[in-house]
């Protein structure tokens, strides 16, 4: 049996296998893991698609795991935004079960999600604008079938 992988981006981390048969057809899903965590979920009629999540500020793609995503200027955050209107600790984002949830660290500047301060975890959907600071950014979830997106500023 022959091994195909397909990568998401850039990211050498994320890559999701599976196993293709003589007729080319994909057939079955290898372990698919960042992090230890599994990135396949239940599909339409009970097929499996791969998923990725990210948040997308200016050229850059931050890749988020599951579990607590980190968000500030510090080197050490998930998503490192090296501007001065981004706290050290500024936000925290969260994935549970398949659902984002951004919540504001009491930042300086403060966090907003589709224009609107939040001050309470807000739950976040595909496509949802979030700022930083003074910096904007995109929440984005994609398919493991889906063309890669591209935004354009």
């Amino acid at each position: 049996m022959r091994f195909t992988y397909l990568h998401f981006g850039l990211n050498p981390r994320i890559l999701t296998g599976l196993a293709r048969g003589r007729c080319g057809a994909f057939r079955t899903p290898v372990a698919c893991r960042l992090q230890g965590q599994p990135l396949l979920e239940p599909g339409l009629f009970g097929s499996i698609r791969a998923v990725l999540r990210s948040l997308r500020i200016g050229h850059r793609r931050y890749v988020l795991s599951d579990g607590i995503n980190t968000i500030g200027r510090e080197p050490t955050c998930a998503v490192c935004i090296n501007d001065p209107s981004v706290s050290r600790g500024h936000a925290r984002l969260v994935i549970d079960d398949g659902r984002a949830t951004l919540e504001d660290l009491k930042s300086k500047n403060g966090t907003q999600v589709m224009g609107k301060t939040i001050t309470t975890a807000t739950v976040l959907n595909d496509g949802d604008e979030v700022e930083f600071g003074h910096v904007k950014g995109w929440y984005i979830v994609e398919a493991g079938d889906d063309p890669p997106t591209t935004t354009h500023l």
